[in-house]
């Protein structure tokens, strides 16, 4: 009998009695961060829009910015980061299950899928081309 790989995390989400359960769904992060305790005094962060066309690595500032004064860990920036409006909240539904363990990976991810909106970074060598 072969063994393939374990299935994908789900998580059921429980809404009030009176409603009952919601659907479960599939998540792209890894057990540990869903099973991550949550701080009890936390606000989601208000981060403007991401369209797409703004440079990816200005959005990942502004919100780690927002998260940092609330003193969370890792995982609750993995957590959140699905929350931010946008072609960030598109582009994380389209993440694999289970494959997200880190808000690094998370970054790195972002910033590559969204390269066309980072703007060029100026260095030395554009000083010497003025002219």
């Amino acid at each position: 009998m072969e063994v393939g790989p374990p299935p994908p995390p789900v998580v059921r989400v429980s809404g009030r009695p009176e409603k009952g359960l919601l659907p479960t769904f599939a998540t792209p992060f890894s057990q540990e961060i869903i099973e991550a305790a949550h701080p009890k005094k936390f606000k989601i962060p208000s981060v403007k829009l991401f369209d797409g066309t703004t440079d990816p690595d200005d959005h990942l500032d502004v919100y780690m910015a927002r998260m940092y004064v609330q003193d969370v860990d890792d995982a609750m920036c993995c957590r959140y980061f699905p929350a931010t409006p946008g072609m960030s909240q598109k582009w994380f539904s389209g993440l694999l299950s289970g494959t997200i363990t880190s808000f690094l990976q998370v970054t790195e991810l972002f910033s590559a899928h969204f390269v066309a909106g980072k703007r060029e970074r100026k260095t030395s060598i554009h000083i010497a081309k003025i002219r």
